[in-house]
């Protein structure tokens, strides 16, 4: 899916996230957050409460979801001794980084 990046901060002026316009759906979290030359700028991690919005306020906010900053993402990373690849790329279709990122993006559920 697209959206854009909607906000340097996330909620209650998180410096650590971005607000985002895209779609997110239960089970997104923790998936990455792509630009257009496909490479990871993010970590999805919420979406906003909707519905507890519109309960005080009385309008639906939409398309008002969360991620964790790529910087931040490769600061846990590398403390965990991870060093990830870096390249840079040209811009591409939606489609296109979808096809991208498909083989790399799996779930994973973590039974305890």
């Amino acid at each position: 899916t697209t959206g854009e990046i909607s906000a340097l901060a996330g909620l209650r002026d998180n410096q650590q996230q971005y607000q985002i316009s895209a779609p997110v759906q239960p089970g997104n979290s923790g998936g990455p957050l792509l630009d257009t030359g496909g490479h990871v700028v993010g970590v999805i991690v919420s979406k906003l409460y909707a519905q507890r919005i519109a309960q005080q306020t009385g309008d639906i906010p939409q398309n008002v979801n969360f991620a964790v900053m790529g910087t931040v993402a490769l600061d846990f990373l590398r403390r965990n001794r991870v060093e990830p690849r870096l390249d840079d790329g040209a811009p591409r279709s939606a489609a296109e980084v979808g096809e991208i990122a498909h083989p790399s993006v799996l779930f994973l559920r973590c039974l305890g």
